[in-house]
Formats: C-alpha cells, structure tokens, sequence
C-alpha cells in the first residue's frame, strides 16, 4: 500500500513538475521508486518478516495478472484513423522487424560466444540459450519516447508508428519467448521441430486474433442492449478473450489487442459518454498500477537476487540491441520507400527516431525473470542470473540515457509537428470530398491504391458492419452536425464566460473567433465612453455576442442538396471517371454555397462567409 501511494504521488508531481518532467523519463522515476521499496523488501527478507518466496514474480502473476491491462489500454488509445492508415508500415516493423531482430541478435552472441570474443570469465551457453535471451532482449517499451513525442506534439503518423510497433511487438516477443523456452528443455532439436515452432507461431498469433476478434464482436453486440453495466461488459469480455485464448495456447496479448481494437471502433458508440470515459480511465488507472508494480518487483531483483556481472557479456549484448535495431530499421524502411508501403516514405530523421526510440522496458525484465533455471541445463541457475542482469543493465542504460536524450534529440532533427486541432465543419467536408476525389482519380489511372481501397472498405463497414454491431450508426450527415453542435456550444460558452474565452475557443477556427468576437469588440468601443463603469460595459459585450450567436442560430447551411451527390458518391461506391467530375462539381459547389440560407424544418446555423 505504501508503494502505492508513493507511486500516485510520484504520478502526480510528475505532472506538477516541468523541470522534472522535462529531462527524466516517468518510468526512470519508477525505477528508482522500485529500488527504494526493494531495499525496504530485502531488508525485511533478512530479518525474517517477510519471505523471498512472496516477491517473486511469477508466470501467473504476470501472463494473468499484470500483462493484460497494460495491452487492452493500449489497444484502446491505438484506434485511430491515422494508426489504420500506417497499419503496413507498423506490421512490417512489429513482425518483420523483431524477428529479424531475434534471429540476428541470437546468432550474433552465439557466435561472439563461439570465437571467445565475451573474455573472461568462462561461460557456458549453447545456441538454444542464447536465442532465449534474444527472444526476450527484442521487446521494445518506448514508454518514455511516446510521453516525449505527447509533449511536443510530433506529428501522429510517427507517433503510432511508434506506439503501434511497441504494443504488436509484445505480443510477437511473447510467441517467441514461449517457443524457445519450449525448445531450451529438449535435448536436441531437428529440422521438424523448427518446422513446427515456425507454423506454430504463425498459427498461435493468427488463432489468437480469431477469437480475440470474434469476442470483440460479440461484446459489440451485447452492448446493443442498453445497460447501465456496458462499460463492465466490454472490459470483462475484454479480458475474457485472454484468458480464453492463453488457455488454449494461442496469444492472448494479440487476442486482447483484437479485441479492444473492435470495441473501441464499434461497441463504444453504443455506450453513453460516461460510460466510455469510465472504460477509458478504468482501464489507464489499472495499466499504470500493473506497471507500477512491475517496476516494484524489478527493484527488488536488482538488490535480492544474486545477480552475475559479465563485462563482455553485458556490452556486446547492448551493442547489439542497437547496432542490429539500426541495420533493421534502415533495411526496411529501404523497403517501405522503394515499394511505398502504405502511400508513404519515411525520412533519414524519422529512421534515427525510431532507431532511438528503441527503449527496453518492462516485459523485458519480467520474461529475464520468468526463465526456469532447470530448462537451461548444467549451468541453468548462472545463466539465468547472468540474463537477468543483462536484462536490468540493457533497460537500465535505454531508459536511463536514450529515455534522457530523446527529447534534445527530437528538437535537435526538427521533426514534423502535429499542426494544432481545430473544430471546423470546412475541414470535416473537406476531408471525406477530397478521400472521393483521390479514390476517383486512382481509378481513372487504372489502380488500386490505399484511396480506392479505403473507400471501398467504408462502404462496407457503413452499409454492412455498423448496421450489425452498433444501435444508430452515425452517418456523414450527423457527423457534420454533430462538428457543428460542438462549435456552437463553444461559442455560446465562450460569450457566458469572456475570461475563459482564449481557454474555450482554443480549437476554434481563427476566422470564426474574429468574426464573432473581435468584430463585436470594435462595434461596442464606440458606445464604451457612454457606459457608467466596466460591469456595465462587460455586460453589454456579453449581450451582443449573445445576440449574434442567437441570429445565427436562425440560419442553416443547407448541406442536403448539395451534400447529398457526394455522400452517394461514397454510399454506391461509383468508381468512373464521371465521379471524378462529380467529386470536383461537389465541393465547389459547397464550396460557393457557404452563405446563409433559411430553410423550413431543419436544424438551423450559420457559418456567415467563413471557411469553419
């Protein structure tokens, strides 16, 4: 409990704290917190109030307990439009990458092993051994990185390259934890067995995705019963679909990725907003305490398990894991822009960010942790000691110095940043018009690219899937409104409350915020001298604005005429050249036609000769 509250603690300085949050990674701070309790823990241990048995991390502890809430929160924050649009390049990392990674870096130190390149003193490793500790050593936790890319707002398709890469990556490091600790208790391995171990893993990470998908829509479709216990539904399905996958042998990491990706993309529409902030903090809180307590047992390794320092060991395994990383990023990312995976080409700057961005972390340590001495033969217990050192030192030295590094790092490549969020119905129109004109002009060139395909793909999710799995899909039109309801609601608060104006408009076109607000200001300053004091004045420029948001409330901008070509557009999936014409005819009508316009019985705004 003490850990605990140290931790919330730590959690909420952090964030109170810029001059800390700005140069030490929050999972270092959570290291040290670790070692700190760990000393308490071991002091214990020695005089007999507490037992080594009870601190031990344990495969239940963390395949059940621990792993699950930290992946399902992830999956949760990876849906998004842009993580869909990068989703090969992320794969191909993810998969490709780390085992790549596992096979270079195993073959490496077994074979720096072999010429006697560690030194001294003497080890004892075979082959199979050291492709376990490779198979543990690949999996990234760029925790630190992502916090860093938040702060200074990099652009979101590095951002979910990153994120994606690092939550796929776990689950792929996991499948082959577990076949290498399979094969490290055979006394010989053949050719049939790695045939085995290869279709195993394809089938374990495929079966896995089945069902976690197959649940996630399931959970879907209870939610369409409506319940004040939604949100306790999608998190128990959720888990369900782990354990039910983890017991019969398949990836639950990958099951529950699956899962929480269908649910965030369709059962949340129908929860009620409460309900969704509920699952969302429900599960961030829980995945931050999981890993918290992670952290905890790795300080308590550090200072009570006989842990073995092997200079050359140690070294050559951290060389390794960066020199290899690099040789992987730059050779597939070679691919991606020669064959232009996903519509897209990465730069030298993006490489060395993702390069760096290489952190190990917690699953790291915890797998180290979990080898069974016994499975690595006459010298099992050294060996695994000696891995779990490697472990905590490679973790230690990412966090502790590239964690530190990354942000001067980022600044120092002038990365792309993420522009500003802005809430504009011009840009929400804008966006599904020009995705038909792309599309449209992919078929005119006679190919199918990642428009056509896109669209193709939201003309089956909108006429087939939300209708099965969500209570009142929401359609393009609402969606417009629906942009359009949150602009007038800001706008109206904003005039109730002038103080908070710059707070509440931030995401308010520049142009509407003048029109609404500036103008009404210089109207007033004429008649300021006549008023008796700055109350009164302040009262009248609430009134005015007030006025102004009210007669624009008796005006629309009737999208139905001329909305409605391009919706079909998109609904009948036309794929001639004749949509091309009627995809450019669409949005400069609309675009001629933002002016006010009164129509009977229909929601009425205005937009008043702005682009919003």
């Amino acid at each position: 409990m003490a850990f605990l509250s140290c931790m919330v603690l730590i959690k909420v300085l952090f964030h109170r704290l810029p001059h800390v949050s700005r140069y030490v990674p929050e999972s270092l701070l959570l290291i040290v917190l670790g070692l700190i309790f760990g000393a308490v823990v071991r002091k214990e241990i020695r005089e007999g109030e507490n037992t080594a048995a009870s601190w031990n991390l344990t495969p239940e502890l963390f395949f059940i307990y621990l792993l699950p809430p930290i992946v399902l929160e992830a999956s949760y924050s990876l849906y998004n439009r842009t993580f869909s649009e990068y989703l090969g390049i992320v794969l191909l990392f993810a998969v490709v990458g780390t085992i790549i990674n596992f096979v270079l870096i195993g073959l490496s130190m077994y074979g720096l092993y072999t010429v006697g390149a560690f030194g001294g003193p003497s080890i004892k490793f075979d082959l199979k051994s050291m492709l376990l500790f490779s198979s543990l050593i690949v999996a990234v936790d760029p925790v630190a990185v992502l916090a860093i890319f938040q702060e200074i707002g990099v652009e979101l398709s590095l951002y979910y390259i990153v994120f994606g890469e690092s939550l796929f990556n776990d689950a792929i490091t996991v499948v082959l934890y577990q076949i290498m600790s399979a094969f490290v208790g055979q006394d010989h391995v053949s050719g049939r067995d790695i045939g085995v171990g290869i279709a195993s893993f394809i089938t374990v990470s495929l079966g896995g995705l089945l069902i976690g998908v197959l649940i996630g829509v399931i959970s879907c479709l209870f939610t369409r019963i409506r319940s004040h216990l939604g949100a306790f539904i999608l998190i128990v399905m959720a888990y369900f679909s782990y354990i039910i996958t983890h017991c019969v042998g398949w990836s639950g990491i990958i099951a529950i990725i699956g899962c929480g990706l269908v649910q965030a993309a369709y059962a949340f529409h129908n929860l009620d907003q409460k309900s969704v902030t509920l699952v969302h903090h429900l599960t961030k809180v829980v995945a931050e305490v999981c890993e918290s307590v992670i952290f905890l047992f790795l300080g308590v390794a550090m200072l009570s398990e006989n842990l073995v320092w092997h200079t050359g060991f140690m070294f050559w395994a951290l060389a390794l894991c960066l020199i290899v990383r690099a040789l992987v990023i730059f050779g597939l990312t070679a691919i991606i822009n020669f064959v232009n995976v996903d519509g897209t080409k990465l730069s030298i700057r993006k490489q060395l960010v993702l390069i760096y961005g290489g952190l190990r972390g917690a699953v790291a340590f915890s797998l180290a942790v979990l080898i069974q001495p016994e499975r690595l033969g006459e010298f099992g217990h050294y060996n695994r000691q000696l891995i779990i050192t490697a472990a905590l030192f490679i973790t230690m030295f990412t966090v502790g110095v590239m964690g530190v590094t990354m942000k001067p790092l980022v600044k120092l490549l002038h990365i792309t940043l993420q522009p500003p969020k802005t809430l504009s119905l011009f840009s929400v129109l804008n966006r599904n018009v020009i995705d038909e004109v792309l599309a449209s002009v992919e078929v005119i060139l006679g190919f199918t690219g990642r428009n056509r395909l896109r669209t193709f793909l939201m003309h089956i999710d909108e006429k087939y899937i939300r209708r099965l799995l969500q209570n009142e899909p929401e359609t393009y039109d609402q969606r417009l409104m629906k942009t359009y309801s949150e602009l007038a609601l800001k706008l109206h608060f904003a005039a109730l409350q002038p103080q908070h104006c710059e707070r509440i408009l931030r995401e308010v076109p520049e142009a509407l915020k003048r029109h609404f607000f500036l103008d009404s200001n210089a109207k007033l300053s004429g008649s300021s001298s006549q008023l008796s004091n700055a109350h009164e004045l302040d009262n009248c420029m609430r009134k005015q604005r007030l006025v102004q948001l009210d007669e624009a409330g008796r005006h629309q901008l009737d999208f139905h005429d001329q909305i409605r070509r391009a919706n079909d557009m998109r609904t009948h999936g036309l794929t001639t050249r004749e949509s091309l014409s009627q995809s450019g005819n669409v949005m400069f009508s609309v675009l001629n036609d933002l002016k006010p316009r009164l129509t009977d019985g229909r929601v009425s705004f205005e937009v008043m000769g702005h682009e919003v």
